[in-house]
Order: structure tokens, then C-alpha cells, then sequence
């Protein structure tokens, strides 16, 4: 199976936990539960389906990740729910995966967000707008899909998404001819990075149209007046740069961006939409943008309007700080005993400014849980996942001489008729089925 069809088949969940401020945890308060519907239902109402064709209402639970408590706002058709004071209540099972997403339980489609949600009531709406067009998605014509692009660890990934987002803020910030020449600008880094990193726009334009999308959506629904959803998406462009990786948290800023462009150059832009599409192409041909030099010779020209030098400076430093943290990450997690999950049917959850490519296939997920057909994994010192998203690996002991579902940074609840065997390489262990 390629990457994208092991993506389907996996049918995993993320945890939207980018750009965002959230209240300590705490046990979940139905008043405030029933008040958040409450808002969700009411900003659907408003849209009432002229977004995207179809209504975002539907489905949705709040749960706890601390207690497994969940709060919803109907019942479910096997009374795993109760009502409680205006809601439906009860506790998530240990074998459903807690993370902000669209999941199936108890028969249901849910559009499940992780509890507590954000105490400011448009980042507040903005998640739950987010999460509820994760759930119509398909419905629309828009499956999930979520594919790698570790190329935007690499300096000339980073150097030059950073470009284009300065240029896009521009874009945003401005009007007319203003905002077509910082258009032209951010297509001319966009093409210069998917110009030396062959193969790049496919999986880039596919994170686009999943999590671009997604949040595109969550900004026009927020219930934002005036020009306040033009300043959250470059609020979001802003703060990008100053996340970890841009592997997983890059669409968060550039879809938005992209898409408002659109909304002004193009009303009827989303009506041609398709799987594939690239949003910044539909904008270009909106703004019936065209280029009259060479690449080379337009880079240059653009570079020093959003200093390209700095940027630049500032990523020759970061890969010399990097150095030695990568090369121990990859000692740990490839090259010394681990333990290996074979994945099949995973969920997991995960922060997406977090994601550290180790190789080209290879990819660090610091703090993280996964879930398989073995059961559950809570990995506080991050695992690996490798190419083709088919395992995921964590350190182990090399002294390690009976299995154990415990260890630094990590432990697994394995399910019934699993359990943990030696690995056909030498001190490595690996999960198999037919134990008692």
C-alpha cells in the first residue's frame, strides 16, 4: 500500500494542540460543557451549511484525558451516556483513543475535543468550528488525508516556508495591488521550496486541504467581526516560526492564509475544490498572477523585502544546535535495543508543532500515546514511527531479559492474547498475539 492508502486504512486521530491556551485540567463542569454546546450550536446556526454546503452541527463530546470522564450533547444508542443536568455523561472506554478529532463510538460519529477547551471564547470556537469540519469532511468531498512532509525539517524546508508566510501576512495585511504583488511574493518562495525539494507539493497540498481547511474553517466560523479573522490568520503566521517543527503544524498557518486570500479574490473558490488541489494555484489564477522572469531572478528580488538573510542566519544556527540532539535521538530510538509495535489499526495523539524527523522515514514523537490491536502505549519520552506509518519502536534496556510494559518514559496496557517476545534482532522485543 502507498503512504496515503496506509493513512486511510490507519483511520488515526491527532491532537489539535497548536495555538491555543488552556485552563489547568480539571474535572469536567456541566455547566460549562452545556454552555460550549450551547456556542457550537449557535455558530452552526449562523452558518446554517453556507460554508461548506452542508450543516457542521452534529455529534459532539468533551472529554477528560486525566479520567476517561465524557460529557455530549445527545445520548448514545447503547446508553453509554446518561442525562445529567442538560447533557449526556459518562466515562470513555480504555480502548478509544482520547484526542481532538473525528471518532466512531457507540454507533455514533462524534466530533470528540479534549477537555479543558481553551478559556478564550474565539479560540474557544475556533477548536470546536475546527473539529466539527473534521467530522463532514468526507461528506464534502474532502477525505482525510495526512501525509508525511519531513522535508520541512530540512533548512531549505524551513528557510523558505518561513518566506512565503512573511509574504502571505503581507498579502493579508494589505489590499489591491499591494496584495497581489506579496501574493506573487509567497508564490515565488512556495515554488522556490518545492523547486529544490523534488516532490514536496503533493504531500504539502494534502496537509493543506486536511488541517488548512480545518482551520480555515474554524477562523470563518469563530463568530470573528470586521477584519478579526484576517488577524487571527496572521496572528497564525506570526507565531508559526516559533513552534518546534513545521513537519506536522505548517498547514495550521498557511491553509488559513491561503483560503482568506481566496475569499476575497474568488467567492466561489471552494466550489473547486478537489483532492490534490493546491490552494495557492486556485489564488494565483483568482488574482491572474503571472511571472514574466525566471525563479532565480524573482527570488532575488523578493528575498530582501521579508529578510531573507536573517531567516537564513537564523536556520544555519539552528541546524548546529540540532546536531547533537538528532544524533542522540537516533541512537536511542534506531540503533540501540527497542521494543517494536507492529501497527494496524492505530489512533494516537500528539502535539503537531512537536514532530522530529529522525530520517527521511523516520519520525520523533515527543510525549505522545498510541493505540493498536496490542493494546495502548503512553510514551512520555516519545517513540518513533517509521516509514509507511506500519510500527512504532521505543528504547529498551539491553539487559532487558523477561518482557516488561514498563520502562523509561513509556509503558503499554497490552490487551488480552498479547504479549511481549523476543525480536529476531538481537536484544530487541517485539508484541505478538496468542498469549493467555
Amino acid at each position: 500500500m502507498t503512504w496515503l492508502e496506509n493513512i486511510r486504512a490507519l483511520g488515526f486521530a491527532f491532537a489539535f494542540l497548536f495555538g491555543t491556551q488552556f485552563a489547568a485540567a480539571e474535572p469536567i463542569d456541566l455547566g460549562a460543557a452545556k454552555q460550549y454546546f450551547a456556542e457550537a450550536a449557535a455558530l452552526c446556526a449562523a452558518d446554517d451549511g453556507k460554508l461548506w454546503g452542508v450543516s457542521l452541527c452534529g455529534p459532539m463530546i468533551f472529554v477528560d484525558p486525566e479520567s476517561r470522564a465524557a460529557v455530549a450533547n445527545q445520548a448514545d444508542p447503547n446508553g453509554h451516556l446518561t442525562t445529567d443536568s442538560g447533557v449526556f455523561s459518562g466515562v470513555l472506554p480504555r480502548d478509544i483513543m482520547i484526542a481532538n478529532t473525528a471518532t466512531d463510538w457507540a454507533d455514533v460519529h462524534w466530533t470528540m475535543v479534549m477537555w479543558p477547551l481553551p478559556t478564550n471564547k474565539l479560540d474557544r470556537a475556533r477548536l470546536m468550528m475546527h473539529e466539527l469540519w473534521h467530522r463532514v469532511q468526507g461528506d464534502i468531498g474532502m477525505p482525510m488525508n495526512d501525509p508525511p512532509n519531513s522535508h520541512l525539517d530540512t533548512f531549505d524546508g524551513r528557510a523558505y516556508m518561513q518566506l512565503e508566510w512573511r509574504a502571505l501576512a503581507a498579502a493579508l495585511d494589505t489590499a489591491g495591488v499591494e496584495q497581489v504583488d506579496a501574493t506573487k511574493d509567497a508564490l515565488v518562495f512556495r515554488a522556490a521550496r518545492r523547486t529544490l525539494i523534488g516532490d514536496s507539493a503533493p504531500n504539502e497540498n494534502a496537509l493543506e486541504l486536511n488541517e488548512g481547511l480545518a482551520e480555515y474553517t474554524g477562523i470563518r466560523l469563530s463568530g470573528c467581526k470586521g477584519d478579526e479573522c484576517i488577524r487571527q490568520a496572521i496572528k497564525k503566521l506570526d507565531d508559526a516560526p516559533k513552534t518546534e517543527s513545521f513537519v506536522r503544524s505548517f498547514a495550521y498557518a498557511s491553509g488559513p492564509a491561503w483560503c482568506l486570500l481566496l475569499d476575497q479574490a474568488d467567492p466561489d473558490w471552494r466550489s473547486k475544490l478537489r483532492p490534490g488541489v493546491d490552494l495557492a494555484g486556485l489564488a494565483a489564477r483568482a488574482m491572474k498572477i503571472r511571472f514574466t522572469e525566471p525563479l532565480g531572478e524573482a527570488y532575488k528580488k523578493a528575498g530582501p523585502r521579508y529578510g531573507a538573510s536573517e531567516v537564513r542566519a537564523a536556520e544555519t544556527q539552528r541546524t548546529k544546535d540540532r546536531a547533537a540532539k538528532l544524533e542522540a535521538l537516533k541512537t536511542k530510538f534506531l540503533e540501540g535495543p527497542v521494543l517494536t509495535l507492529p501497527l494496524k489499526q492505530m489512533r494516537f495523539s500528539f502535539d503537531p508543532g512537536s514532530i522530529i524527523p529522525l530520517t527521511g522515514a523516520d519520525l520523533f514523537y515527543p510525549d505522545a500515546k498510541i493505540s493498536d490491536r496490542w493494546g495502548t502505549l503512553e510514551a512520555s519520552g516519545g517513540f518513533v514511527i517509521g516509514e509507511g506509518m506500519t510500527s512504532v519502536t521505543i528504547p529498551i534496556s539491553a539487559k532487558l531479559a523477561m518482557p516488561t510494559t514498563e520502562g523509561d518514559g513509556w509503558s503499554i496496557s497490552l490487551r488480552r492474547g498479547w504479549m511481549l517476545v523476543p525480536d529476531e534482532k538481537e536484544s530487541c522485543w517485539t508484541a505478538k498475539q496468542g498469549g493467555p
